[in-house]
């Protein structure tokens, strides 16, 4: 989505309220491995190497607080053009007065928040911390010592020569000749530049087998040794003239500019073709150099699948985020998970290696908010992952429920979870025949107060006529609201630039949140997801815009917030929305989770059917009084929940013990019929009724359809 084109303040003021909305309805309800802080891994794992996060994992908790990477002194650039120029010349007969420049090793400093979108929607993987400096302690964040703790700190990455520079702040600090690791020439310039090197990169026998980056010993492997250049790989000495027949020497054939150029460089073999699958169902490189593995969330709800660290669990591979993979210089690289939670980097890796994985894909952003600096936040979600040496082939990230509102963890949980609803919906979506979620979603997740919404304000940033609109509501309520819900370490200033820049469609706030489960989460999600579909289909931002207001009108007058009692104007655009955000989030979670879910404990199927989410809306009392046993709040049932299932379901065929407390005689109307009602109906109930009438199903009557809409008071 254009970010180029932002709401104004007042809007921003507008979406600091939303924030603090509920979508509320019916139930009650021995390789060393670190991650950048050095917790929650199993240490001596065989096998996967295996990263678990959350507090649910039998490994130690990360603590919620964020610490402060420190550097160490820089490093000689091994890879810097110059040092490139006079390794090449020592290797090969035809010498270069000065290698081309392959990349760019850059930084910017964004001014705001703003530039910072603008950075970020480039596509860079951009770090907080120089790539040519030793890490003398890893944390979560390095701020630049001459940039205060409150603005963007200097953001360093690598981009091609002709790269289009935005007009943000910038400084080129190198040009850079990039070589592969596992080749004779990048050997020759890190020995020239005094940098320890991973020999036995070099090894011809494709085993991917690891050593210690070192420094070369003496005696020096230099151009006068008669073994030279196979004595950097430390397994032949300066003087031996015969050299091992796994010692091909060097390609004359591989030279700047011509194809294949430079991973022609390359001497690593493949190793023994992969094949064999690991754990989660992946394929496992049969180089140890090569990064692969899976990325996988708990479900709390579904049938154990997984023993993981002594713990039977139900595991999900998380679809569709973004894994980069730093070779703590200056080569990225980047790819994404597929469905089962699997990726791999086809490239072999040596040596000291960083790991990210981002939730962020051209599907959505998630971000998340936990109350540090603020424009940290403004990128997606990401865990990562510090790995001394290979093996990489064999990577198995765990997502766990975790309880420390503070924590990265639970965040990550939320993330992997919503993340992987949005690809469940689209399923859904695509066998019924309606839309899915719309490409480019943006999701904010907060340990704020626990609350959802879908206010579309970053789809809505794309129509410059929405400005004013909520001014005088936003600016007054903003300040009043947002009191006791951020945290003390940001201000209300600072909170109002971070949303104007990165206006969420999705708001899911979990602090309050405990031992939530997995299904009431994605329930939720899928709520939101549905507006977020429902938006889309409509294409009317003024329409969601006067709904954001009539919720906050609600919110400030007291009236029943957020969705007040049906007799205010405003209100049947809101009956409309949130009777499809109900029904296809109650629709959906019931497909994915059926009799296993959360919403009651007893163990009798009978009781167990009754209470699923399905049966919630089958239940649900559009008369409902305090203390029914229907338990759906009375203070919403203007809102007809029930009603859309109500149309479709077979109400002679309601499973034993089901109380449906309206008259329903309908029966046959599709998923796509109903979707369809929403968004030609979407001014009114009675609006829905008048398409619904006009698509009855065969053998339906209108007389059958009017009783309906009558029991639920339309």
């Amino acid at each position: 989505m254009n970010r180029l084109i932002k709401l104004t303040l007042a809007t921003g003021s507008l979406m600091l309220l939303i924030l603090f909305w509920t979508c509320t309805f019916v139930e009650d309800e021995s390789n060393e491995i670190q991650p950048m802080t050095q917790q929650a891994v199993i240490p001596g794992q065989t096998g996967p190497l295996m990263v678990l996060r959350g507090n649910q994992s039998g490994v130690p908790v990360k603590s919620g607080s964020n610490h402060k990477m420190q550097l160490g002194a820089k490093k000689t650039n091994p890879y810097a053009v110059t040092n490139m120029t006079n390794a090449w010349n020592n290797l090969y007969a035809a010498h270069y007065e000065k290698l081309p420049v392959t990349d760019l090793y850059v930084r910017f400093l964004p001014e705001n928040l703003q530039e910072y979108a603008v950075l970020d929607s480039l596509g860079l993987e951009l770090l907080d911390f120089p790539m040519d400096y030793e890490i003398a302690k890893s944390g979560d964040y390095y701020q630049d010592p001459a940039i205060p703790e409150d603005r963007i700190t200097w953001l360093y990455t690598v981009v091609k020569p002709d790269f289009a520079f935005p007009g943000i702040a910038y400084e080129i600090l190198d040009e850079l000749h990039l070589v592969p690791y596992d080749s004779y020439l990048a050997a020759e310039a890190f020995r020239l530049a005094g940098q320890p090197y991973d020999q036995t990169a070099l090894k011809q026998d494709g085993s991917g087998q690891s050593g210690l980056e070192l420094l070369y010993p003496e005696p020096v492997c230099d151009p006068d040794c008669p073994s030279y250049p196979c004595c950097l790989t430390g397994l032949v000495d300066c003087g031996d003239d015969v050299v091992p027949q796994w010692c091909k020497g060097l390609n004359p054939d591989c030279l700047p500019g011509q194809s294949g150029y430079p991973d022609c460089l390359s001497t690593g073999g493949d190793g023994p073709g992969g094949g064999t699958l690991n754990d989660c169902g992946c394929v496992v490189p049969g180089n140890a150099r090569t990064p692969a593995g899976c990325v996988q969330v708990v479900d709390t709800e579904l049938p154990d699948n997984s023993l993981i660290n002594g713990k039977s669990v139900h595991a999900d591979g998380v679809r569709d985020v973004r894994i980069v993979w730093w070779n703590g210089w200056f080569d990225i690289r980047k790819t994404f998970t597929d469905e089962n939670g699997c990726w791999a980097i086809n490239h072999r890796e040596s040596g000291r290696a960083y790991m990210w994985v981002k939730f962020k894909s051209d599907q959505k952003t998630i971000r998340g908010l936990r109350g540090a600096r603020i424009w940290e936040y403004a990128a997606a979600i990401q865990d990562q992952a510090y790995f001394s040496g290979p093996p990489y082939n064999n990577i198995r990230i765990v997502y766990f429920p975790d309880n420390d509102n503070g924590s990265r963890d639970k965040a990550y949980w939320f993330a992997a979870t919503a993340n992987n609803a949005i690809y469940e919906y689209n399923e859904y979506a695509a066998a019924d025949g309606i839309p899915g979620v719309p490409m480019e979603l943006d999701v904010l997740l907060t340990n704020f107060g626990g609350s959802a919404a879908a206010p579309m304000f970053d789809d809505m940033s794309n129509n410059p006529l929405i400005s004013m609109a909520a001014y005088e509501i936003g600016m007054v309520a903003a300040a009043v609201l947002s009191v006791g819900f951020l945290p003390a370490t940001v201000t209300l200033a600072a909170f109002w630039a971070y949303i104007v820049a990165y206006s969420p469609d999705v708001i899911f706030n979990y602090g309050e949140l405990t031992d939530f489960p997995s299904d009431r989460l994605k329930r939720t999600m899928y709520h939101e997801y549905g507006h977020a579909a429902h938006f889309h289909a409509i294409g009317d931002d003024i329409y969601w815009l006067n709904n954001a207001i009539y919720l906050v009108g609600n919110q400030i007058s007291g009236t029943n917030p957020p969705y007040g009692d049906g007799t205010k104007p405003g209100a049947g655009p809101t009956a409309v929305i949130e009777m499809w955000g109900n029904h296809i989030g109650f629709m959906y979670a019931d497909r994915t989770y059926g009799m296993h879910h959360s919403l009651v404990t007893n163990s009798d199927p009978v009781i167990i059917n009754r209470h699923r989410h399905l049966n919630a809306l089958e239940r649900f009392d559009p008369k409902a009084a305090l203390g029914s046993p229907n338990a759906n709040d009375p203070e919403d049932a203007w809102i007809p929940a029930g009603l859309l299932l109500d149309c479709m379901d077979d109400n002679a065929l309601n499973p034993t013990a089901i109380a449906d407390p309206v008259v329903d005689m309908v029966k046959d109307f599709s998923m796509a019929t109903c979707f369809q009602a929403v968004v030609a109906g979407r001014a009114c109930i009675p609006c829905v009724k008048t398409f619904m009438l006009q698509h009855l199903p065969p053998g339906q009557s209108a007389a059958d359809l009017e009783l309906l809409f009558s029991e639920y008071g339309f």
